[in-house]
């Protein structure tokens, strides 16, 4: 599975019916209709705006390890993100909002994407989330800050079990 494809299944829902919808402003925010070509090229400015947003909070905290610019720089991105997608909905069609996906296709979608992800990839990913939740739980313990501990283990703990989640649903049923 390529960047392009992993960035365009966080951010466009394929429906039953066969329709890409994009739902920018959550599920009472309007609904936008794309067609395959428009959903690629949208994941790639995606994909390029993470990897500008990777760099501004790695200079930032590089820069200025404080809580204010980094706060600051986080606003930033949150905010640039939302620009975004206010610019990936202009121009794009209305559509009525797709039903509530059913238990099948739900588990359909996500047996799918694991196992395009691949499981050597996946094993990876479970690996470097382990690695990094107990990295980060041992670095805030070690400089008495417990609430960085909690954070750093909780989220890449989280990613970790998503990961070997996904894992088991790589093999197909």
């Amino acid at each position: 599975m390529s960047l392009t494809q992993v960035a365009a299944g966080t951010m466009f829902y394929p429906t039953p019916d066969g329709r890409i919808v994009f739902r920018p402003w959550g599920r009472k925010g309007p609904c936008y209709l794309l067609t395959p070509a428009q959903r690629d090229a949208r994941a790639r400015w995606q994909l390029a705006y993470w990897a500008l947003m990777l760099v501004a909070i790695v200079g930032v905290m590089n820069r200025a390890p404080r809580l204010g610019p980094a706060l600051a720089t986080l606003a930033a991105v949150i905010l640039g993100n939302y620009a975004l997608f206010w610019a990936f909905a202009r121009g794009l069609p209305l559509t009525d909002p797709p039903s509530p996906p059913t238990k099948e296709y739900r588990d359909h979608l996500l047996s799918q994407h694991a196992r395009a992800f691949g499981r050597p990839m996946l094993w990876i990913m479970l690996a470097l989330s382990v690695g990094m939740s107990l990295l980060g739980a041992v670095a805030g313990l070690s400089a008495s800050r417990w609430d960085v501990a909690a954070l750093a283990g909780g989220f890449f703990g989280l990613c970790a079990g998503v990961f070997g989640w996904q894992l088991r649903r790589a093999r197909g049923k």
